[in-house]
């Protein structure tokens, strides 16, 4: 048996960064306050762009211990709807926001339709039909969430998607709780488009 001497496979990744560096106007000031990567310095810098309205509201869902990404605007007077559905997490959720009945507390899941949606859960607080920042982290039905938000509309959206699936490829996960494959980014630019 003849044998052919070969090269070894030559393996390598190179890594450019090709961010035009007026696009990086965020970059010094992504340190982590209390959010995961940054996100309430982005949606602070969008507020100094959009204005606040006269009545703020915020709305996180899972919550968890703090409220990561509107905890500063809670702080600074914002009222709020908060969901986490863990009982250790919503315990640590009630104390740090003990002293603040501006903001409404809830220890339950979302559920699509029912008295746990968020059109009907929204319906038991005095947040307005408009209001300013919702932030939807549930790992996997924040799209058919987010979807179904009817009766109610935030400026703007803070919401989870799979980084796995390309950005030109439509992608949504079956509406199920026991799901947790998430949603295409382009799902939601199309889905924030039907919503205008």
């Amino acid at each position: 048996m003849d044998t052919v001497a070969r090269a070894p496979y030559i393996l390598q990744q190179v890594r450019e960064d090709n961010t035009k560096s007026e696009s990086r106007f965020l970059a010094n000031d992504l340190f982590r306050i209390t959010s995961q990567y940054g996100e309430e310095i982005i949606l602070k810098r969008i507020f100094d762009i959009i204005g606040v309205s006269d009545n703020p509201w915020c709305v996180e869902f899972g919550a968890g211990e703090q409220a990561w990404n509107v905890h500063s605007f809670l702080l600074e007077g914002w009222r709020g709807v908060l969901i986490e559905r863990d009982p250790d997490k919503f315990k640590m959720l009630s104390i740090c926001y003990k002293n603040m009945p501006r903001i409404n507390l809830f220890n339950l899941s979302i559920s699509f339709h029912g008295a746990t949606s968020l059109n009907n859960l929204f319906k038991t607080t005095d947040i307005p039909r408009d209001f300013d920042i919702i932030s939807i982290d549930i790992d996997g039905n924040d799209y058919h969430v987010w979807n179904l938000l009817t009766d109610y509309r935030s400026r703007v959206v803070v919401i989870e998607f799979n980084p796995r699936i390309g950005n030109d490829v439509i992608f949504v996960q079956a509406a199920n709780f026991e799901i947790s494959e998430g949603c295409s980014l382009r799902a939601l630019i199309e889905l924030g488009k039907s919503k205008g």
